[in-house]
């Protein structure tokens, strides 16, 4: 996995901002509750802006190395995850 470039601890972005070293998110200035790992998975997108991060990538740096992660499961990112499509 590349080396991320370092960021600095507060990162805005659209109406949002990221608190690195506290590890909190505001949103439109009001304060979001995230779990470890999913502002673990923000920190690695924000060092990596504007590239493709694998979900590699992203298991590597969230979950330690003898766990299985199922990603055939969806993530919600920004919102409200879209219902399941029927067949």
């Amino acid at each position: 996995m590349p080396q991320p470039a370092p960021i600095s601890w507060r990162v805005h972005f659209a109406e949002s901002e990221a608190d690195v070293r506290a590890c909190e998110l505001y949103l439109s200035g009001r304060k979001v509750k995230l779990q470890e790992r999913a502002f673990q998975v923000l920190e690695a997108l924000l060092e990596r802006a504007g590239e493709v991060v694998t979900r590699e990538d992203l298991r590597e740096r969230t979950w330690p190395a003898d766990t299985f992660v199922d990603y055939g499961h969806s993530l919600a990112v920004g919102g409200q995850p879209k219902p399941p499509r029927r067949r």
